[in-house]
């Protein structure tokens, strides 16, 4: 102490005074006369100050981090509900709930190439005169059509394959089936299906709402085609059939 104090320099040093408090003595040299200023404090003193704003520092962090991390899991949220909703608009049919074709279309371009030839088979569903529905009975029961028929669809090959709405009345589903019986088996019961719930929607009407879906497919001999081509062929299978052939099922 006395050789900082020759040399003018400050500090500091803790002693045990005679009441046994642990004290601190501070001397700073003036600038005037040589004098020094000395302060003496009880340690406690300074030390509960010091813990006061350590315990005070921590708390302000804390919050600062609980504060960040609140505003990054809102805008993680945020963005989460975003992508979820680009994801709906993107890849799920506005009207039924189900897939669309976009979605269907990159799940067969996922699985149709890598399957060996006559494994799958691509099916397309059209409601004959759809328009009529929607004019006669409204937009609307048109609409509750379109579900029920994708609700039917969905789960007669909920353990062969999927289905995916194109527009409008046509549907196409992707099922692991060749077999030319069990595939119009597979059409013919998803008909009788789709009737009744079409007979349940028009129930109130005084003559039965005339229904018929029309049906092609398309066994995938060849998976290399875009996914578009087969669904083509399904159509052209479709389309092959006569007036009086109406709810026969087509193959390409």
């Amino acid at each position: 102490m006395e050789r900082d104090i020759a040399n003018g320099k400050a500090g500091l040093f803790r002693f045990d005074g005679v009441s046994g408090d642990n004290l601190i003595l501070a001397y700073n040299p003036l600038d005037s006369y040589g004098w020094v200023l000395l302060t003496l404090v009880p340690s406690n003193v300074v030390s509960g100050k010091m813990d006061l704003y350590i315990r005070e520092s921590y708390l302000i962090v804390a919050i600062v981090i609980a504060l960040l991390g609140f505003i990054l899991g809102l805008l993680f949220a945020c963005l989460l509900s975003y992508s979820h909703r680009m994801e709906k608009a993107a890849f799920v049919d506005s009207v039924t709930g189900g897939m669309n074709n976009t979605a269907f279309c990159l799940r067969c371009e996922a699985l149709l190439p890598h399957a060996p030839p006559n494994t799958h088979s691509i099916i397309l569903l059209n409601i004959k005169k759809f328009k009529l529905i929607n004019m006669d009975l409204s937009s609307d029961i048109g609409d509750l059509v379109l579900k029920r028929l994708m609700h039917v669809l969905q789960a007669q090959t909920a353990w062969i394959g999927f289905a995916g709405r194109m527009h409008a009345d046509i549907f196409y589903l992707c099922v692991k089936e060749t077999d030319r019986d069990r595939l119009l088996a597979l059409v013919k019961e998803i008909q009788h299906d789709v009737a009744t719930e079409v007979q349940q929607v028009s129930q109130y009407r005084s003559s039965p709402m005339p229904f018929i879906l029309q049906s092609g497919i398309y066994i995938v001999d060849d998976p290399t085609p875009k996914i578009r081509v087969m669904q083509d062929r399904a159509n052209v299978a479709c389309q092959n059939g006569t007036e009086a052939e109406d709810g026969i099922c087509k193959f390409f």
